[in-house]
């Protein structure tokens, strides 16, 4: 049976959530609002997915649990998300995050081929991996 790009995506993204353990989630990363009520847990992103390269959509390093209304409704809260990463894990986290960055930006763009057999291979990795706390 053939999967599907999008499909595998869906499972990785299933996994991210999985793993960053979105559903036992009790603050919101960026506003530190109440999530223990929160019929809609999110997972951001630090850096929009949209602007990712295909290696870093993915990264577990830029998500962080949030609510609906930092994630969806102010866009993420970028500049917010950022200086509380940096507060967290410290500025040469960040630093190596946007070398990661720079290096994968300026690789030429892979094929659905090529992002077909990437994201398998990320998605038996991300099978592995325990929730964190």
């Amino acid at each position: 049976m053939k999967i599907s790009l999008k499909s595998i995506q869906k499972n990785i993204w299933a996994e991210c959530r999985r793993i960053k353990n979105v559903k036992q989630a009790t603050t919101c990363f960026i506003c530190g609002s109440d999530l223990t009520k929160a019929k809609s847990r999110q997972l951001g992103h630090l850096i929009p997915k949209t602007f990712l390269p295909t290696q870093m959509k993915y990264d577990l390093r830029l998500l962080e649990p949030c609510c609906y209304y930092c994630n969806i409704n102010c866009g993420g809260n970028g500049f917010v998300f950022g200086e509380k990463m940096k507060q967290k894990y410290g500025h040469q986290f960040i630093l190596e995050i946007y070398n990661d960055f720079s290096y994968w930006k300026s690789l030429e763009k892979l094929t659905d081929k090529e992002k077909l057999t990437y994201y398998s291979e990320l998605l038996e990795k991300y099978k592995t991996i325990l929730p964190t706390k």
